[in-house]
C-alpha cells in the first residue's frame, strides 16, 4: 500500500533523535515514566527516537 501523504496522517510530532552506543537488532518501543509524564522511545539498529508525552491540563 503506497503512503497516502501527510494530509492523511493522524498526527505528527517532533522527536528527539540520538545515536545508541550499541546496535539493537529488533525494533523496540518502550515507555519510561518520569514524574507526571512519560517518554516514548523507538530503538532500532543504532538510532533512538523519543518524544515526551504529558497530559494536557
Amino acid at each position: 500500500m503506497p503512503y497516502p501523504g501527510e494530509s492523511q496522517d493522524f498526527a505528527r510530532v517532533p522527536m528527539k533523535v540520538s545515536k545508541l552506543p550499541t546496535t539493537v537488532e529488533d525494533f523496540r518501543i518502550a515507555f519510561d515514566h518520569e514524574g507526571d509524564a512519560c517518554t516514548m522511545r523507538f530503538d532500532w539498529e543504532t538510532t533512538r527516537a523519543s518524544v515526551q508525552i504529558q497530559e494536557k491540563k
